[in-house]
């Protein structure tokens, strides 16, 4: 059993590539079909990789008719890539069903055979696997007693335990939570608005495009609450530029977060003169799309006291970085 264990070890070291051909003889085309399948499940047990059907049917081509010679395995094993090209030879007879497989080395061109009858009452694929760590190594068979070759009075032992390599489960991203990638988020937003209080004597079109710049600071002893920082412009009527400092109350649920915010600053228009300090009310809808990046979607309103008092109240889409 130490041997076997071995040589399982050394096989799995390996990992090479292995081309499995159709299974040959008489045996009917089921029994054929289930020692290749047999052998293929052998080799993936044993550590190494296996070679498509496609692959297969192309390295065929490539051999031609010296499909089963030295030189047409060779041709398979190049065309595919494979280390090694394993043909099963499938026959019935008063025993059950008995099994040769052939394995040529790709590199050396070394062809070597091996046959057995299978044990019924031991999974044939069991029973391949012992055949093929015998065979799927740089020394080949070499004079290693074959495991099946017993007295019938030997005390029967297990089979070597092969333990199918189990695929390693994909990396699963952590959901996204929003604010708790960074205390600090800045970024910029873009949109357009309209003055819905302005000078009476007005004639054109309220509408105007807006711009902001965008700072942000969450407090650690405050869950939720965030002081901001806030410079931007307006172009169409009532030009201008203004900022302003403020904090804001978020409620975040998931990647989500909604929440109100409050401000004070200044604003100056940049052609009727008029300027004096702002007043600001701010909902927000806000997005975590990745880890340092969040959208937000804000209703922008700015309110001016002064002899000619001015509301301006907008839409802006903000792309944010947090840190």
């Amino acid at each position: 059993m130490g041997a076997v264990a071995a040589i399982v070890w050394s096989c799995a070291a390996l990992a090479d590539k292995v081309a499995t051909l159709p299974a040959r003889g008489p045996a009917p085309i089921n029994e054929r079909a289930n020692i290749r399948a047999a052998s293929e499940t052998a080799s993936k047990a044993l550590g190494h990789a296996t070679v498509s059907e496609q692959d297969i049917v192309q390295g065929e081509a490539a051999a031609g008719d010296k499909a089963g010679t030295s030189e047409g395995m060779i041709a398979i094993g190049k065309t595919t890539g494979a280390d090694w090209v394993v043909e099963p030879t499938v026959a019935s007879n008063e025993y059950g069903t008995h099994v040769e497989l052939k394995v040529c080395q790709v590199a050396s061109g070394r062809i070597e055979t091996l046959a057995r009858d299978l044990d019924p009452k031991v999974d044939a694929t069991t029973q391949v696997t012992e055949m093929l760590l015998l065979m799927l190594r740089p020394q080949g068979l070499g004079d290693d007693p074959l495991p099946w070759s017993k007295k019938k009075d030997d005390k029967p032992k297990p089979p070597p335990d092969v333990v199918l390599p189990k695929p390693k489960p994909a990396p699963v991203a952590p959901p996204l939570v929003w604010g708790e990638h960074g205390k600090l988020s800045v970024g910029a937003a873009g949109g357009i608005g309209s003055l819905a209080v302005r000078d009476e004597r007005a004639t054109k079109s309220p509408r105007f495009f807006a711009w902001t710049l965008h700072a942000n600071y969450a407090l650690p002893t405050v869950k939720g609450l965030e002081l901001t920082l806030r410079f931007g412009g307006t172009h169409g009527p009532g030009s201008g530029l203004g900022g302003d400092v403020g904090a804001r109350y978020m409620i975040a649920a998931s990647s989500f977060a909604f929440g109100l915010g409050a401000n004070i600053g200044g604003f100056g228009a940049l052609g009727s003169g008029i300027a004096g300090v702002s007043l600001g009310l701010d909902p927000t809808l806000s997005l975590a799309v990745a880890k340092p990046v969040q959208l937000e979607l804000a209703w922008k309103n700015r309110y001016v006291p002064s002899d000619t008092p001015l509301l301006f109240t907008s839409a802006e889409l903000a792309i944010l970085a947090r840190f």
